[in-house]
């Protein structure tokens, strides 16, 4: 079975476990953390993810870096997973139960890549068309990208909307060629 599919099983459970206690919002903040702390830490990454290193082993890691800032549910979840000698698995499942839990709860992701930075009444309106009733929040980033040179690239969800002056001016010399 591919580590994605395991990863997702693993994180339904998680978040299955998590609505049934009403801990959610707390493994949701755990994911969260992990998270980051993985982003930090590539050789946190790195010793979970090798067979090498003995459960034990990773389970003192795991507790020393995380006893006093998961909660025990997520915690138990976690010594779960390494003792099925899965911690290979441990970020993409939490990554699964960040996808999981925004999906459940109507949050989205975009992005929107500007040439400069939008002003803050820009953003809301952009987030404020974006919703419809399934969309309940919507966690806008604005990247500055300089080689846009006007207009805006717009990523929401599996959609793209480019309306980029450099997009425009590609399919007028593309028009022009033909």
């Amino acid at each position: 079975m591919s580590l994605s599919r395991v990863a997702s099983r693993y994180a339904k459970s998680l978040i299955d476990l998590g609505k049934k206690e009403d801990q959610i919002e707390a493994i949701y903040q755990d994911a969260q953390t992990f998270l980051q702390v993985c982003a930090d830490n590539r050789l946190l990454v790195v010793s979970l993810e090798n067979p090498i290193i003995s459960m034990d082993k990773k389970k003192n890691i795991f507790k020393r870096l995380f006893e006093n800032h998961l909660s025990e549910y997520t915690q138990k979840f976690v010594y779960l997973v390494l003792s099925k000698k899965r911690g290979n698995a441990l970020k993409e499942i939490f990554e699964h139960v960040v996808r999981q839990y925004k999906l459940l709860n109507g949050i989205y992701d975009a992005q929107v890549y500007t040439s400069t930075e939008l002003p803050d009444e820009t953003k809301k309106k952009m987030k404020d068309k974006l919703k419809d009733q399934d969309v309940k929040e919507v966690k806008l980033e604005n990247i500055v990208d300089e080689s846009l040179i006007g207009g805006f690239v717009l990523k929401f969800g599996d959609k793209l909307w480019d309306a980029s002056v450099a997009s425009k001016l590609a399919h007028f010399n593309k028009a022009l060629k033909n």
